[in-house]
């Protein structure tokens, strides 16, 4: 398991996640984003590689930060 601290500057604020990145027995990565370490999971999700589940935070953290800007 490997967790991550990623922001994302935008003109109302600074959107900040932990994500933990997690193997899946059988194969396949899950990931869990939080706004702190023991806060509520705030998304999730699941890839076969590591990249396309990092990809996949990049694209929800993206969402994440336009929805702050309305």
């Amino acid at each position: 398991m490997r967790d991550e601290l990623i922001r994302r500057d935008t003109p109302k604020g600074t959107v900040r996640v932990v994500v933990a990145y997690a193997r899946v027995r059988g194969g396949g990565w899950l990931w869990i984003a939080r706004r702190s370490p023991s806060g509520p999971i705030v998304g999730q999700g699941r890839g076969s590689s590591y990249e396309i589940v990092r990809a996949a935070v990049e694209e929800w953290l993206e969402q994440e930060a336009e929805r702050l800007i309305r």
